[in-house]
């Protein structure tokens, strides 16, 4: 028999005895199943962490306790899945945890299969308080994790950042218990984007290619192309037809140019130069199990729960994977651009953020951490080097002085004793360009022009110091500026051309997103994948699967 088991040190406590340490009282009529299930609610509840019998069956982890205890002081510590509708409720609940995988989530996290047994022991009184709880318990870890994300970003790797979203999960489960509508309650807390409503159809899509088998390997080494026949050419296209990337009905051994249409969607969908030949990384590709796939659609969409909701407006969307950038406007791409992201050893992080400034031909400040490993080995062995770059130098002080590059004794000064500041004037070299967009965030990335559009021509473009290059930055100022009045694409040029540092102040702050999306939907529909570039897949993965384990975020 499953009962409450709450625990002191070395000691059971006995539900009057816990109703006390509540400041409760147990009446009369807790012999009576109503009050019985109270008094044995009240046991559970009396300890500040969860006891031993529940982490062990439910594992609530502190933060899910702290809402439990909450919801039930709120109610008097009376059941919530029982009495009028409770078997509804119960009923509605389990449908939403066994559709769990919908959401990218997986419903043996949620104690579906205990709630599942105890919901057929109703007849059993000493179990039913039970049920209440890991019912509830369940309710608020599904919420939590639907709308807040599995793990805590920052916790995980300090480059990731969550939106302040605040969310009240235990008004959440009133309404939906007191509407007898658990079940779009928690429907409710998905992530609203596009992006993420798209991220589900994928994932919908790519279980039910798993479902029917997944797809063939395509075996050997050898490129496949144009003209190419054998069993390797049938493999390709069978390939193909299952993600739709080549039509269907076609058994042929020759690689004609149907096949080679084909091949060249399937390379554009995994960010590969689109030649028609099934090379080596065209083959990696496509060889990728559906089971990797579809988890790496989990990912990414875990990645939403983590961006704010409310992007119904205008918006920019950045993805460092992918090494693009959207600017979007009512739910319409605006604007599209090529952008260059950071080093992998300098990636550009994961956050939300308000673009509030438009600068016109900025003053380039270096910062400390850049200046120190990267400009000062470079003064060091070429001491011309500053003056050939136009880099100027100053004290850190508030009204700062600037100072004689010549007298300044570069050997001698220690890294970690170097306190100037570095700044270059707008110009040709400068390489924030001619256009510099100011983000609030903790980690002091923005967008910016550049005058080094060569870098957009790689497909790999990881190669800042994780600020965000963007290749039609003066489009973009167009799009950031399009609200206000006098601002138009002629002024942003006129501004550009003026050549000196013009600072444009956004009444109405635009929001920023910097994601990391290895996995999206384009508006047509097509599923890309990009590979991890910065191995955070890799590390989200890691840390989701220690999350399962322990209960904890």
């Amino acid at each position: 028999m499953l009962a409450w088991e709450p625990m002191t040190i070395g000691s059971q406590v006995t539900a009057a005895g816990c109703a006390l340490a509540l400041g409760l009282s147990i009446s009369a009529g807790a012999q009576a199943p109503g009050g019985q299930i109270r008094a044995d609610i009240v046991g559970w509840l009396a300890q500040e962490r969860p006891p031993l019998a529940l982490t062990r069956l439910a594992r609530p982890n502190e933060f899910l306790w702290s809402l439990t205890r909450r919801f039930y002081a709120q109610r008097d510590f009376q059941p919530a899945w029982h009495g009028d509708g409770g078997d509804t409720s119960v009923r509605d609940l389990l449908g939403r945890l066994d559709r769990a995988e919908e959401q990218g989530l997986d419903s043996a996290d949620y104690s579906a299969a205990l709630i599942r047994a105890l919901a057929t022991q109703r007849g059993n009184v000493d179990n039913l308080a039970l049920l209440d709880l890991v019912a509830t318990i369940a309710f608020l870890r599904y919420a939590a994790d639907l709308s807040l994300g599995r793990v805590a970003p920052a916790a995980v790797d300090t480059m990731w950042a969550a939106a302040d979203r605040p969310v009240d999960l235990v008004a959440r489960l009133v309404f939906g218990l007191d509407s007898g509508r658990v079940d779009s309650t928690l429907d409710e807390l998905a992530p609203p984007q596009r992006e993420a409503v798209r991220l589900r159809a994928a994932l919908a899509l790519y279980r039910d290619i798993a479902a029917q088998g997944g797809w063939v390997e395509v075996t050997g080494s050898e490129p496949l192309a144009w003209g190419a026949a054998g069993p390797r050419v049938r493999l390709l296209r069978r390939r193909l037809e299952v993600t739709g990337d080549l039509a269907p009905g076609d058994s042929s051994e020759v690689f004609d140019s149907a096949l080679e249409a084909g091949v060249r969607r399937a390379q554009t969908r995994h960010g590969l130069h689109a030649d028609g030949i099934a090379g080596r990384l065209t083959l990696a590709a496509l060889n990728v199990p559906v089971a990797a796939r579809i988890r790496q659609l989990e990912l990414n969409l875990e990645r939403w729960r983590w961006a704010p909701r409310d992007l119904a407006g205008r918006y920019i969307s950045v993805n460092s994977a992918g090494f693009s950038l959207d600017a979007v406007d009512s739910g319409r791409t605006a604007l599209t651009s090529p952008i260059v992201a950071g080093r992998v050893d300098w990636p550009t992080p994961i956050l939300s953020g308000l673009l509030t400034e438009v600068t016109f031909n900025p003053r380039w400040t270096i910062p400390s951490s850049m200046a120190v490993q990267e400009i000062l080995p470079e003064v060091r062995r070429d001491r011309g080097f500053l003056y050939r770059e136009g880099i100027h130098v100053s004290d850190t002080a508030e009204q700062a002085v600037e100072l004689d590059r010549a007298l300044i004794p570069w050997d001698s000064i220690a890294d970690s004793a170097f306190a100037c500041r570095l700044w270059q004037e707008p110009g040709p070299r400068n390489p924030l360009g001619h256009v510099r967009f100011g983000i609030r965030n903790r980690f002091g990335v923005a967008l910016h022009d550049t005058p080094y559009p060569q870098g957009f021509s790689a497909l790999a473009r990881a190669l800042s110091h994780g600020c965000v290059r963007v290749e039609v930055a003066e489009l973009l100022a167009t799009f950031v500026l399009g609200g206000l009045a006098d601002w138009s694409a002629d002024s942003v040029r006129a501004a550009v051309a003026q050549g000196s540092e013009r600072f444009v102040t956004i009444p109405d702050p635009i929001p920023v997103v910097l994601g990391y999306w290895t996995a999206w939907v384009g508006s047509d529909g097509t599923v890309e994948f990009r590979p991890d570039v910065y191995g955070w897949d890799a590390k989200l993965a890691r840390a989701l699967k220690r999350a399962a384990r322990t209960g904890r975020r």
